[in-house]
């Protein structure tokens, strides 16, 4: 079992352009790589609007449901994708196919994170 994570007492965070002063702050995944390869997230975006489910698309990409989770908030946040009729379960069944990657016609595999 890890530690509890801290919070800080005291900070100022930036809100756009201004300063907001906060007693307590408390930092989501701070202990968490998120860096997910560019050629995912082109995937992800694909795939999501074609209506895919996160479970389908976390196969697809071979990620753990929380990392597909936090690309969603970070995509939308973006503005890059758009809420859809079937949320996060999407409206189409079934898995994707394969696509095969730009690099070397290999299949797009990737280490989940």
């Amino acid at each position: 079992m890890s530690a509890a994570r801290p919070v800080y007492p005291e900070a100022r965070i930036q809100t756009g352009d201004k300063l907001k002063s906060r007693r307590k702050i408390y930092i989501i995944l701070e202990e968490h790589d998120l860096v997910v390869d560019y050629d995912d997230v082109k995937e992800f975006d694909r795939l999501w609007e074609e209506g895919y489910s996160i479970v389908a698309i976390a196969k697809q990409l071979e990620m753990t449901l929380p990392v597909i989770g936090a690309l969603v908030i970070d995509r939308e946040f973006e503005g890059k994708i758009k809420p859809r009729s079937g949320g996060l379960r999407g409206d189409k069944d079934g898995s994707p196919e394969k696509r095969t990657s730009k690099r070397k016609g290999q299949a797009n595999r990737k280490t989940p994170v």
